[in-house]
């Protein structure tokens, strides 16, 4: 009786760790604002616009705040470029991340405004005679946030679940987030409305759904493994989550079961320590343009 409850509790650790359960005894940070603005190209990749006011709560657990991983909707993304001089370096980081590193350390009760831009591509999916985006910005599962807000350029859009447009652009706004709280724009056009448009490669999104149940698979074999294999006085986890050395760590589920019919998967890709976001769509690479 008493391995089994060992066992147990193994069990319960892992789950924790690998899912990013929260374990902080107080919030580091607070975002007082967030804000995306999408412009679509005429080929359909997105120029996006990130702004965030970003509040040090605890400079003391885990040092002061030098850089941030701000989630981006998937790993075909470039021209990254800093809009704000306190910026001092922008660039990609594991996967669907984008690492900014600020001009100096910051501590508890400074607050830092910045802003960055980047070229987003592979986003889209096509239905018949439509082109359709379904797009949330990376989330965070260790801080809240005051005030986020999309906006996104309302030339040639069908159709949107926006609450509003004001000067020409669709607007979702949301307030008092909690954590992991998050935000998606649903946004319909008419194909027509862009050019060079690629279909979905029916071959390689079967192995990208093939590829999202790997992890399933290894989740449920460590599960499995943790509960049958006899308790040994060396086994156990580390969670690196308490290491943060001057920056913010990340803890998100990196898998998520879809039918064959739909396009979709999950990916790491949130900012400070946490976030998750659409992710690549497709195995094919979607030609720049100007709109």
């Amino acid at each position: 009786m008493k391995k089994c409850l060992i066992k147990i509790i193994l069990l319960v650790t892992f789950l924790v760790a690998l899912f990013g359960i929260n374990t902080y005894a107080k919030d580091l940070d607070y975002i007082n604002k967030y804000i995306v603005t999408v412009n679509p190209r005429i080929n359909g990749t997105l120029d996006i616009r990130y702004d965030l006011e970003w509040t040090v709560l605890d400079s003391t657990s885990e040092g002061p705040l030098s850089w941030v991983k701000i989630g981006v909707a998937n790993k075909s993304v470039d021209e990254l470029k800093p809009l704000t001089n306190n910026i001092k370096k922008i660039e990609k980081y594991n996967g669907s991340y984008v690492a900014v590193y600020f001009d100096r350390n910051y501590y508890q009760g400074e607050t830092i405004k910045f802003s960055f831009s980047l070229h987003q591509s592979n986003i889209y999916t096509l239905s018949g005679s439509n082109c359709n985006f379904k797009f949330t910005p990376g989330w965070f599962n260790e801080c809240k946030i005051g005030e986020m807000i999309i906006k996104w350029n309302n030339n040639s859009i069908k159709n949107s679940n926006a609450t509003k447009v004001v000067d020409n652009y669709l607007v979702w706004y949301k307030q008092n987030l909690d954590y992991s709280e998050k935000m998606t724009a649903e946004v319909y056009y008419a194909k027509t409305a862009f050019k060079d448009l690629k279909q979905t490669n029916s071959v390689q999104n079967q192995i990208d759904n093939l590829m999202l149940l790997i992890p399933i698979g290894i989740i449920i074999f460590v599960a499995i493994f943790v509960i049958v294999t006899p308790y040994s006085s060396h086994s156990g986890f580390y969670d690196d989550r308490y290491d943060r050395h001057h920056h913010y760590h990340s803890s998100c589920v990196s898998s998520c079961a879809c039918a064959s019919s739909c396009a979709c998967a999950c990916a790491c890709a949130g900012g400070g320590r946490a976030g998750c976001s659409k992710k690549d769509l497709y195995g094919v690479k979607i030609k720049r343009g100007v709109i």
